[in-house]
C-alpha cells in the first residue's frame, strides 16, 4: 500500500471524486478517482515526480485536498488543509499534528508508525513522496531508528531548556555569555557527544523536534518552524 492509502484508509475511505477508472498520476496505483486533467492547477509544480496515468485516485485527492471535511472534523477545526499538517499511522489510528505538537511527534516517532511524514515548512504536498515504513521529514526519507533519536533528543534538548537557540546548536557557534549560564563543562560534553552527529538527517529531525514546555499544545498550523 501507499501512504496515500494507508492514510485514506485509516481515516475512513471517504467517498470522494468522480468514480472514474484509471492509473493514477501520483501513486501509480490502479484505482477510482478523478481525471487529472481536470484537477490538475496550472500552480502545479511537481511534474517531475508523478508518473503516467490519467486519473488522481481518492486516496491521493484526500492527502492533496485543500478543503478537506474529514479533516476538519478530525481537528475541530474549519477549512484545515492537509499540506499543513504532519501525518502518523500507528496501529491503523491516523493522527495529523500542527508544528506545535512536537512532543506528541517524537512519541509517536517512537511507537512504529506506518506512517511518519513531518512538515516542516507545511507549504509543501509531502505525503505522496513517503514511503510506508519510513520517516519522511519535508522532502527527505530517513531510515528509522528510534534509538539513534533518543540518543540524540537526550543530548539536544537540555541545550535547547538550558537557553540555546536552535540555530545555535544547529551550526555548533553559540553565545558565549549562554555557554557560561548553561555551564562550561556541562555545555563542552553535550557538544562534544553532538558534533559528530550535526548535520546528519536524525539531527535535523531531533533538533526540529525539540520543545520546550511552554511550546506544547500549539495547535496553530502556521506555528514558527523553528521552535
Amino acid at each position: 500500500m501507499t501512504v496515500s492509502e494507508i492514510i485514506y484508509g485509516a481515516a475512513g475511505s471517504p467517498n470522494i471524486g468522480e468514480g472514474q477508472a484509471g492509473s493514477c498520476r501520483t501513486c501509480g496505483c490502479s484505482g477510482i478517482g478523478t481525471l487529472f486533467s481536470k484537477w490538475v492547477k496550472p500552480t502545479f509544480t511537481d511534474w517531475d515526480k508523478i508518473t503516467s496515468g490519467d486519473i488522481i485516485c481518492q486516496a491521493c485527492l484526500f492527502c492533496f485536498d485543500d478543503l478537506n471535511p474529514t479533516l476538519d472534523a478530525k481537528l475541530d477545526r474549519p477549512r484545515q488543509r492537509m499540506r499543513n499538517y504532519s501525518h502518523f499511522v500507528v496501529d491503523g489510528e491516523w493522527t495529523p499534528l500542527s508544528k506545535g505538537n512536537k512532543t506528541r511527534m517524537a512519541k509517536l516517532l517512537l511507537s512504529n508508525p506506518s506512517v511518519a511524514v513531518i512538515a516542516e515548512s507545511g507549504q509543501k504536498h509531502i505525503l505522496f513522496r513517503a514511503s510506508p515504513g519510513l520517516w519522511q521529514f519535508e522532502e527527505s526519507r530517513i531510515l528509522p531508528d528510534s534509538e539513534a533519536l533518543a540518543d540524540l533528543a537526550a543530548i539536544i534538548q537540555p541545550l535547547y531548556d538550558g537557553g540555546f537557540a536552535k540555530s545555535e546548536i544547529h551550526s555548533g557557534r553559540y553565545n558565549q555569555k549562554r555557554i557560561l549560564s548553561f555551564g562550561l563543562a556541562r555545555w563542552h560534553e553535550n557538544e562534544r557527544l553532538l558534533r559528530p552527529l550535526r548535520g546528519s538527517r536524525l539531527f535535523t529531525i531531533a533538533l526540529f523536534l525539540a520543545q520546550k514546555e511552554a511550546e506544547d499544545g500549539d495547535d496553530n498550523p502556521d506555528a514558527r518552524a523553528d521552535r
